[in-house]
């Protein structure tokens, strides 16, 4: 469409349509200020879908933001929501450079510490995602089963 407007001339128009482009390619941090807001809101059902998106923005972006987002998710008081967000920890790990799989490690480990046994079974869970590089899809299908 720019090749056409600049045939044309239509420099003003030309601009438009560039700085229009420009905001549609700044749409995966614009989406992650949603998906981060979502985590706040006090229905548990929209903080558990924000997780799942952010773990599909994780997969596609490979960016460390949305990982320290999830681990904000996995701090949450709610169960569902940790789980949620340990289990895609786990899913996106193998995607992520040492220094953020070392992170996640630690924060799986302090999750199996809690005193919730719901949280620990899921951590020990997602330990083994964790470690085995190769099964960690199904933690992205576990993740989303659970209500």
């Amino acid at each position: 469409m720019l090749k056409v407007l600049s045939r044309f001339k239509f420099p003003r128009l030309k601009g438009l349509v560039s700085r229009a482009i420009g905001k549609f390619q700044q749409k995966p941090i614009d989406q992650l200020e949603v998906l981060t807001a979502q985590l706040r809101n006090p229905l548990r059902s929209k903080r558990r879908e924000a997780v799942l998106k952010l773990a599909d923005l994780g997969k596609r972006e490979r960016s460390s933001q949305v990982f320290y987002v999830l681990i904000e998710a996995a701090l949450n008081e709610n169960y569902f929501v940790r789980r949620a967000a340990l289990l895609s920890i786990a899913d996106i790990s193998p995607r992520l450079n040492t220094e953020l799989r070392r992170e996640a490690k630690q924060i799986i480990s302090r999750a199996l510490c809690s005193s919730d046994k719901r949280v620990e079974k899921t951590a020990r869970v997602a330990r083994y995602y964790l470690e085995n590089p190769s099964a960690a899809r199904k933690a992205a299908v576990l993740a989303q089963e659970f209500p």
